[in-house]
């Protein structure tokens, strides 16, 4: 994926800790590889901006409520996919890159739509959270099937890769685990 060209990256957050400072990282990663870096994500108000030269955010407001938090990310993907669907018509991606699963039913629908190549990172799976919450079940369900829809898969630890090969049953052949702490990343942004 390094110097893919145009990345088309959707997670739900791009500006604070954990999937979202990952996101971050890559994204100057890449463009640092030469790539151009569309960011679609969630944030509290519709804009647009740049980092750099070959980074674009594109942030989607969405101010619905919903019943368990579940829900509000289902809801928050159409806002998503609008978004991206609105890119995509202007823009010829060549990867659809998905970081959080959150995220995951708007960039599979935008990845068959547009019959683009669907990368995955998993920081990891709600296997491994264990927060045991009543959407649980549906997280992992929504884990697996991005994980079989994928052409390949970043995995941010070996406990993220024995779930996926042992528990999703995932091939071996589609995971490449990486150590975050170990990418070659800038320092500062």
């Amino acid at each position: 994926m390094v110097g893919a060209g145009r990345i088309l990256l959707i997670t739900k957050d791009f500006n604070i800790q954990g999937p979202s400072s990952y996101a971050k990282d890559l994204s100057f990663f890449l463009s640092d590889k030469g790539s151009d870096i569309h960011v679609v994500c969630y944030g509290t108000e519709d804009c647009d901006y740049s980092l750099g030269e070959k980074i674009q955010v594109h942030q989607v407001r969405f101010v619905l409520g919903a019943n368990n938090t579940f829900n509000w990310h289902m809801m928050m993907n159409n806002e998503l996919k609008r978004k991206c669907r609105e890119l995509m018509e202007t823009t010829d991606f060549d990867i659809i890159h998905c970081i959080d699963w959150s995220a995951y039913p708007a960039a599979i629908g935008i990845s068959r739509m547009f019959d683009k190549p669907y990368v995955i990172t998993l920081y990891s799976t709600e296997k491994e959270r264990g927060l045991g919450v009543y959407e649980s079940g549906m997280i992992s369900e929504m884990e697996w099937m991005s994980a079989y829809e994928a052409g390949h898969i970043i995995a941010l630890s070996p406990d993220t890769k024995n779930v996926l090969v042992h528990d999703y049953r995932v091939p071996d052949w589609k995971i490449t685990p990486v150590s975050y702490t170990h990418l070659t990343l800038p320092t500062k942004r």
